[in-house]
């Protein structure tokens, strides 16, 4: 049994090996948001809303987005760095420094809205309905990912190219997130993988 996180990881199962792998949510979807809110730790410094950026990379268009959001609802905009060491000042950008896992879970689970490259922050996004922004580079190879997830979610609409910033709808990305697909494809991913752990007890 191969159990795999994107469609391209279905197509690539099928065609290297020639067997069927079954599309499940990654890990982290498996637990909902009150199930993450114990691990949850405020930042006391934080203002009350606020645009929040994480980059898996650094990307511009990323800035560029969370400033524009962020000076048409008036709002402050802060950035988790993944590093406490040589992270430049932007004006306009508040770094945080010091967010460790259960300081990033609550950033994201409270902002008023989202930017970010990263999976896990459109994940967590989506599993915590916060409104967010998924800015993607054309060029680089791991998009699919977020593409296969946030279609799968139906947010399709949520996903802003590098190189279409103009298009960028500040209405639609301080939208309403609501997670009906996400719990559907949770709960069908649930039970695939007790039917896998019954089956084999079984065996044992």
């Amino acid at each position: 049994t191969i159990a795999v996180r994107e469609q391209s990881g279905v197509e690539l199962v099928k065609q290297l090996t020639g067997r069927e792998a079954k599309l499940v949510v990654d890990p982290t979807l498996l637990l909902s948001k009150a199930d993450w809110e114990p691990y949850m730790k405020p930042l006391a410094k934080i203002s009350t809303q606020y645009i929040l950026i994480y980059q898996l990379f650094p990307s511009q268009t990323v800035i560029d987005v969370a400033l524009k959001i962020g000076k048409e609802k008036n709002l402050p905009v802060y950035n988790i760095c993944k590093r406490a060491y040589g992270m430049k000042k932007i004006v306009g950008i508040n770094n945080i420094l010091d967010a460790g896992p259960s300081e990033f879970l609550w950033l994201i689970a409270n902002a008023t809205c989202m930017v970010t490259n990263s999976f896990h922050g459109t994940a967590f996004s989506v599993n915590f309905a916060t409104p967010f922004c998924c800015v993607l580079n054309r060029k680089r190879k791991n998009n699919g990912r977020m593409i296969s997830f946030l279609d799968k979610v139906d947010m399709s609409n949520r996903i802003l190219y590098e190189d279409s910033i103009a298009e960028l709808n500040v209405m639609t990305a301080c939208s309403e997130v609501t997670n009906n697909h996400l719990r559907l494809l949770v709960n069908n991913s649930i039970d695939y993988l007790k039917s896998i752990i019954e089956n084999k007890e079984q065996k044992c």
